[in-house]
């Protein structure tokens, strides 16, 4: 009987104990309330909540529960469970309804009687419902619990509202988006039309959510298409704005739906391809596994004008290319002799975008191809680069410059992929807001020149790469500009597609002055035609003269005057 006795006397004291700290903090929280910030009083309030166990109707009369029940207009039931699901995401960011039901140190039976009041959070939009009504009566362990960041620094600041989460924002929605689909093992995908139909419904008049419901709608029988979809655009910061067929499988889990899906978008006339949400582009050279690209309008959807032209930036400039938009090439006066200035006019004209556009469409009804393809050939310093940055400056065109010894690989068929490559991310970029841009082989003669006889691999690799890009500039919809200083070694197969060819030739005297004049602003006119006709130099001769005289006068500390102009020479 004694031991009986001192075994429930311990018991009784190990309770005690455990729940002291629970009912200190709950005292000094009624007695301190006034003099607290926010955030104590949220910690106060946690604590209450924490263990509550089957105290709920004390906890539920406290009068910070209360007051936030009436703040947020839901049940003081649903205060507390706010309370504790916030705190609760501080210390996992990714718990359960089970772990719910250990903080609250309730058995989840207990928990299951307050669905009504977690379907209240996710109504008012404090918490996202990554759980349905059925997770919560089938798969209570698993039913995922997601806050609102911005919930949880309301809450701990003391300005939440349902004010606080009335704005609807694209970031907002991809991430709860994100969190529904990342947090389901996809075994079979009824649960994902719930879970996607449940995103969608949170700012229905958005266009996104309008976009996810027609999927919704339209694909009814085809939710693993329309899961691999939304996980490649989410997934867009990773793996950039175009992935392989095959590589849809990386999302999904079980083969027969990653078999089904890669058939399905492996066809060009599936409804995505239609719509124009997704474009197929060819595959490797020889046509096996191609790249599926998704469209502006698709992106547009899920991403604002700015985040797009980062995404394309990103994509192109990581990828053996370099991509300038206009506000970033420095303006600079160009001077040429007087019949090139003529062409060089005409080719600003051409390329302005009014000209551009009635240029293109007049192709079109004549059914003829509908790119403009640019040569410019002369000897180096020319200015020849420096033309087709100041076209695009000056037309508001972004400028895609290719290196063309980066496209050379050692792999086999990977040379001929970087060329088709080229013309991916042109697409890409030409998809960005504004006009079409650019695409400039810069010294293209090792790509240009005449084909070889095959001797070697590596010559058979030479003339595939240039049958590619022969096949590419058919085709093409743009503005393509190649640079050369070799003219005469061109394959005819090119020459004959470039419709406009300007030649660049050594300046006249008349123009070599006011290159000099440009470069030197403060030389008389008689100064600048003494050098011009006495030093013979190109536009690159001269600017390279500019800048060694620009680092002498940091280096001497003097300005550079006629006299030392002359004697740099």
């Amino acid at each position: 009987m004694i031991l009986t006795f001192a075994a429930h006397l311990l018991v009784t004291c190990m309770s005690l104990i455990r729940n002291s700290d629970r009912v200190y903090q709950a005292l000094a929280y009624k007695v301190d309330r006034a003099c607290e910030s926010p955030a104590d009083r949220f910690v106060a309030a946690a604590a209450l909540c924490r263990n509550v166990g089957n105290n709920w109707e004390d906890v539920l009369q406290d009068s910070y529960v209360q007051a936030w029940a009436a703040n947020v207009s839901v049940s003081p039931e649903a205060s507390l469970l706010l309370i504790a699901c916030c705190d609760l995401t501080l210390e996992d960011s990714s718990p359960n309804l089970n772990d719910l039901a250990k903080y609250l140190g309730c058995h989840r039976a207990v928990l299951m009687g307050k669905k009504a009041a977690l379907e209240e959070l996710i109504a008012a939009g404090f918490m996202l419902g990554g759980f349905t009504s059925s997770d919560l009566d089938e798969s209570p362990l698993d039913a995922q619990i997601t806050v609102w960041q911005e919930t949880i620094v309301a809450l701990t600041a003391g300005t939440l509202s349902r004010k606080t989460l009335q704005e609807p924002t694209l970031l907002r929605l991809r991430t709860f988006l994100d969190k529904v689909l990342c947090q389901n093992e996809i075994a079979d995908y009824s649960s994902i039309y719930v879970y996607i139909q449940q995103v969608a419904g949170l700012w229905p008049e958005m266009p996104v959510s309008k976009h996810l419901t027609y999927l919704l709608n339209s694909l009814v029988t085809e939710i693993p298409v329309i899961y691999a979809y939304l996980k490649f655009i989410l997934n867009i910061d990773v793996v950039g704005a175009s992935i392989h067929v095959s590589d849809l499988g990386y999302y999904l889990d079980d083969r027969s739906s990653c078999r089904r899906v890669i058939a399905r978008l492996s066809d060009n006339n599936h409804f995505l391809y239609k719509k124009e949400f997704l474009k197929l582009v060819a595959g490797d050279f020889v046509g096996n596994n191609p790249q599926i690209e998704l469209t502006h309008a698709a992106l547009s959807y899920f991403y604002t004008p700015e985040e797009i032209d980062f995404i394309i930036t990103k994509d192109s400039a990581t990828s053996k290319d370099n991509l300038l938009v206009p506000d970033q090439i420095q303006p600079r006066k160009l001077h040429y002799n007087q019949a090139l200035q003529s062409e060089v006019n005409g080719l600003f004209s051409a390329l302005s975008e009014d000209k551009f556009i009635a240029i293109q469409e007049r192709l079109t009804l004549r059914n003829l191809p509908t790119g403009l393809a640019i040569l410019l050939s002369g000897p180096p310093g020319m200015g020849k680069t420096e033309l087709v940055r100041q076209l695009a400056r000056q037309t508001g065109r972004k400028l895609l410059t290719v290196d063309l010894a980066a496209i050379k690989d050692m792999w086999v068929g990977e040379s001929e992929k970087n060329v088709m490559a080229i013309f991916t991310r042109y697409t890409k970029a030409s998809r960005m807001p504004g006009p079409k841009p650019i695409l400039l082989f810069n010294e293209a003669d090792g790509l240009l020149g005449r084909r070889i006889d095959v001797a070697r691999s590596v010559d058979q690799m030479h003339n595939t790469m240039q049958n590619i890009l022969l096949e590419q500039m058919e085709r093409f919809d743009g503005i393509l500009v190649a640079t050369t200083n070799l003219p005469d070694q061109l394959d005819p197969a090119f020459e004959r597609r470039f419709l406009f060819k300007l030649h660049m030739t050594k300046p006249t005297p008349e123009t070599s002055a006011l290159i000099w004049q440009s470069h030197f602003p403060w030389l008389t006119q008689n100064q600048s035609l003494y050098l011009a006709e006495s030093h013979p130099l190109n536009g690159g001769e001269i600017a390279n003269i500019a800048r060694k005289l620009e680092v002498c006068a940091v280096i001497d500390g003097v300005e550079p005057g006629f006299t030392a102009l002359i004697m740099g020479l």
